[in-house]
């Protein structure tokens, strides 16, 4: 699989310093959960990056690779675990997740006449592989007779294919009888994809219970001090869904 990308990429690069037209673009990127996926997380917020190139037979059609990372939860929540024996502890569970993912783009534009029309409207279609990736840690408590954790950290990671399209607009804010182009970039598309296994601890912390049809649950063995009793808790619940996500991205965009 390493290879396979990095043969890609060398590909891409080499098209790339040999296009006629090329555009870097960098910017914000809001990822929105649609369908099942609503049940798992709100929201995604991070950064997009794009490398494209234009066709020398058709300079409408741009063509390239897009990166995007971001965090669609970032939480530290206290929670009380309690014990057969009715005792109880309570400590901190910090979660960290991430969102990234790796593909192609082309990009259809209307053709420009002139420099002097500043909006320049297109559709796109996408394609790659998108990543979730969760680290969680549960710290020690401060709890001298009770139970400390025996798995501190673990982590939960998956990716899948996706696939999808939009349309967007790019404003033009450079000089008139300027080559290199600069533009700000605003872009909407709806994207799907495999299933996909996330963790969140949001109804963890509503509920406390587990609810099969949420999310199964994601356990961390704890072990009594007193009595040397090991115990598993829930401490998150993991989501396997279909990927349906409305994506939203405000770039700027260098063209030369």
């Amino acid at each position: 699989m390493k290879k396979f990308f990095f043969s890609c990429a060398l590909v891409l690069a080499g098209l790339f310093l040999q296009a006629q037209n090329r555009q870097i673009g960098i910017g914000y990127n809001l990822f929105l959960p649609g369908g099942e996926m609503k049940k798992g997380f709100k929201s995604e917020h991070g950064l997009d990056m794009e490398m494209l190139f234009s066709l020398k037979k058709a300079p409408f059609i741009w063509l390239g690779a897009d990166l995007q990372v971001g965090t669609y939860g970032s939480s530290s929540r206290r929670q009380t675990f309690t014990f057969r024996d009715g005792s109880s502890t309570e400590t901190d569970v910090n979660l960290n997740s991430q969102i990234g993912t790796i593909g192609a783009r082309a990009r259809f534009e209307k053709p420009r006449t002139d420099n002097s029309k500043r909006l320049v409207p297109y559709g796109q279609i996408m394609g790659g592989l998108l990543s979730m990736y969760s680290t969680l840690y549960v710290e020690d408590p401060h709890d001298e007779d009770g139970c400390r954790p025996l798995e501190k950290r673990t982590t939960v990671k998956d990716y899948t294919w996706y696939a999808g399209g939009g349309a967007g607009l790019m404003y033009d804010f450079s000089k008139s009888k300027a080559r290199n182009r600069s533009f700000i970039d605003l872009s909407f598309s709806c994207i799907g994809g495999g299933k996909q296994e996330y963790a969140n601890m949001g109804k963890v912390y509503e509920t406390n219970v587990t609810n099969p049809s949420e999310g199964k649950p994601l356990n961390i063995r704890f072990v009594n001090v007193s009595t040397n009793e090991e115990h598993e808790h829930r401490v998150a619940d993991i989501y396997e869904h279909p990927v349906k996500l409305f994506q939203v991205q405000l770039r700027f965009v260098y063209r030369w």
